[in-house]
């Protein structure tokens, strides 16, 4: 890959990625430093296969070959091609492979076949097709109150298109893989550094396109934050007020007060309609059925799932699977 030039790399066009003023999105970051276990080359080959555990990430650009990503939270896997950047949120569990039902192999055996001679680079697989990707693994701390956990989206996948429409990760890219295929001094510290950048840059992308419905400004809310992490974390589970004020040690009456003045309803106003946006986008995404996606949501009765998601979609499950565009369907929360 060619060192970028910089004025080739000024006609193309940017994406722009505006932050918020405050930027919770740095504060993220100053406030829990990444830890980055290894970063370098990977070269694949098929059959391969790495599993990806809960607090773990991995970033990573496809220079040759394909791979295939999924969440154990999502329900679709990605197809990533050469060209693709891929990121797997720390919210989840992964298996990253050359097809999914190829067995994946733990994390950590993977790091620890880095080669003797470039501890910057790993050989894993078969004898089959070759993939190659470069990039890095990522640790992120205390999955209770980090926002990374449950303010991005599990799998990030940003296309070709996009990688080259954005003019920094496209050109971080590429110095990353000249960096990496290099022996200069300091080649280490440079790599992670980029590696860092990429990720930030990818994230937002991914959060452009993706529309969280919660922000990272609210995950990073030092009472209420942990709470809202727990709601969409595990949405089936049946939380009290009570409950989620005894989690992050407040009282109940105040608990539900600074919920109120900070997300501008109640605690239980805001699970139900978390619980009907993720129903709406298993129905629209999944091929669940209708009973397993209300256990997903916290209904153990599919007539009381029926009901709840008609007051909120204004149709019910099926008609909203079978036809109704996202722009014609409208979620209301009016009631709550």
């Amino acid at each position: 890959m060619a060192v970028p030039n910089p004025r080739a790399a000024s006609r193309v066009p940017a994406i722009a990625c505006p932050l918020a003023a405050s930027d919770p999105f740095s504060e993220a970051i100053e406030t829990f430093p990444l830890e980055i276990r290894f970063v370098g080359r990977f070269h694949l080959s098929a059959p391969w296969g790495l599993s990806v555990p809960e607090g773990t990430a991995v970033i990573c650009a496809v220079v040759e070959g394909n791979c295939t990503a999924i969440a154990d939270t999502a329900p679709n896997e990605s197809r990533a091609t050469s060209g693709d950047v891929l990121f797997l949120s720390p919210g989840a569990e992964h298996r990253l492979g050359d097809a999914m039902q190829t067995p994946a192999a733990p994390l950590d055996t993977w790091v620890a076949a880095r080669r003797a001679d470039d501890p910057l680079a790993l050989d894993w697989g078969g004898a089959g097709a070759r993939t190659r990707l470069i990039g890095g693994v990522l640790r992120f701390d205390d999955p209770a109150m980090h926002p990374f956990h449950w303010g991005l989206p599990p799998v990030i996948h940003l296309d070709r298109e996009t990688v080259d429409r954005s003019l920094h990760l496209h050109r971080l890219v590429e110095l990353l893989d000249v960096e990496l295929s290099a022996d200069w001094p300091g080649r280490s510290s440079v790599v992670k550094r980029l590696v860092e950048i990429i990720f930030v840059e990818t994230a937002r992308l991914g959060l452009a396109v993706d529309s969280r419905e919660i922000s990272l400004r609210h995950l990073l809310h030092v009472d209420l934050g942990p709470a809202l992490a727990l709601m969409h974390r595990q949405p089936e589970k049946p939380w009290t007020v009570a409950e989620l004020a005894e989690r992050v040690a407040m009282s109940r009456s105040a608990f539900a007060a600074e919920f109120v003045r900070v997300y501008g309803r109640p605690p239980m106003a805001y699970l139900r309609q978390r619980r009907m946006e993720l129903a709406g986008r298993l129905l629209r995404d999944s091929s669940l059925g209708l009973k397993e996606v209300a256990l997903r949501v916290g209904y153990d009765s599919a007539s009381a799932f029926n009901s709840a998601f008609c007051r909120a979609w204004g149709v019910a499950p099926g008609r909203f699977r079978n036809g109704r565009s996202r722009q014609e369907t409208q979620m209301n929360v009016a009631e709550d």
